[in-house]
């Protein structure tokens, strides 16, 4: 659970909140006051910092920032950080303000300063009900009392668990003591088993074939196995986009960016599906990338993992989830962009993970393709497993 979102949940619902013995009590949660959130500083969100918790805001600053700003949105900033700094908290930064405050308002479903991808981003909230609840069992017990107490309960429940084989007793075969021994019984016991047998017992067909005969690639009367069904990736419509359906191909699959305007003077046709084999989990999965899902039916929105954003505005016009943030609540949302240059101010309200492209060094292009990958792997396996069977 992220604790932000904890926040934004018990605020929504009148929730209690409090600082309390150094941690942030939300609800019936309680977090150590000095839990990094998803929620980056001003100054690593510009310069784009490699994850580090220091990169991060804690949670006792952003509780604070909504202790004070709740009461008076338009106090200014300087005495919110006299403030912050008589109770030795982190000042959340002014431009950061507003986008902060109408997320926890509800206002918001995201906001762009959250990092989502931060490896350190969850914990499991302690209850508060379990910080009490011995005491309200026993009254006011000491405690020493309560510990011995506890003690006396585990011993009890160690002392049922009977031990059958140790380390030393499955080592010990036929009285040896040596564990190569073992192994080597092991090994004499998988040869004896495989020795013996015939290829014609194995593969229980029979070996007198006619060489004249032909060959049947599927027993006749036997169905075969439908294959499987591609998993969907949507790419941008061509325009001012840095991957399109022209070479998407070129940097999915061989890792390699090239202009769509040099594709396009070579081969005007564009592509109406790109599939590429990539390998997930051991298992090679078809993927098709198409930049028409208006025509997809209810079963083809399900095989959808990924829409990589483009700059217009009317790119999800006529699509089952016409709504950002809909759409990008219910599948990943990528944006490939040049890393020299702003991101557009269409895509900031978009709930999207951002690979960059250097426009001049190509041999970056092969990190940029392995980032991507890595997104669309994680989104599989969080929400998108029974694809892959």
């Amino acid at each position: 659970m992220d604790p932000i979102e904890a926040l934004r949940s018990a605020i929504a619902k009148n929730k209690k909140l409090e600082r309390k013995d150094g941690n942030v009590v939300i609800g019936m949660h309680v977090f150590p006051a000095k839990t990094i959130t998803c929620m980056k500083k001003l100054q690593a969100y510009e310069k784009k910092e490699s994850v580090k918790e220091t990169s991060y805001y804690a949670l006792d600053c952003i509780f604070y920032f909504w202790e004070v700003f709740s009461k008076d949105e338009s106090l200014d900033h300087a005495s919110y950080t006299l403030q912050c700094v008589d109770n030795g908290v982190d000042t959340v930064s002014f431009p950061q303000k507003d986008a902060l405050l109408s997320y926890l308002k509800g206002k918001e479903s995201s906001c762009i300063y959250f990092d989502t991808s931060a490896p350190f981003r969850y914990v499991k909230p302690q209850f508060e009900g379990a910080t009490t609840a011995s005491a309200a069992s026993d009254g006011s017990a000491p405690a020493g009392t309560k510990t011995i107490q506890n003690y006396k309960r585990m011993r009890a429940i160690l002392g049922n668990e009977k031990i059958y084989e140790t380390r030393s007793k499955v080592i010990a075969v036929d009285g040896r003591s040596d564990f190569l021994e073992a192994l080597d019984l092991i090994r004499h016991e998988e040869k004896s088993s495989h020795g013996g047998e015939d290829w014609k017992g194995r593969m229980n067909v029979n070996m007198n074939f006619n060489p004249e005969e032909g060959f049947l690639t599927q027993p006749l009367g036997r169905e075969t196995k439908p294959a499987q069904e591609a998993i969907v990736l949507v790419a941008p419509a061509a325009g001012s986009n840095v991957i399109t359906m022209y070479n998407v191909e070129e940097f999915i699959s061989k890792g390699r960016y090239v202009p769509s305007e040099e594709i396009r003077k070579k081969n005007p046709q564009k592509p109406q599906d790109v599939i590429i084999e990539h390998s997930v989990e051991g298992k090679v999965i078809r993927f098709r990338f198409t930049d028409n899902p208006a025509r997809f039916s209810v079963d083809d929105w399900h095989n959808v993992v990924c829409v990589m954003a483009g700059m217009q505005s009317w790119q999800f016009r006529g699509w089952r989830y016409n709504n950002p943030s809909v759409l990008f609540s219910k599948v990943l949302g990528v944006f490939i962009w040049f890393s020299e240059m702003a991101i557009p101010e269409i895509v900031k309200g978009y709930n999207v993970k951002t690979v960059y492209i250097n426009r001049d060094i190509r041999n970056m292009d092969s990190v940029a393709r392995v980032q991507f990958w890595d997104l669309v792997e994680k989104m599989i396996k969080t929400k998108k497993m029974d694809l892959l069977k």
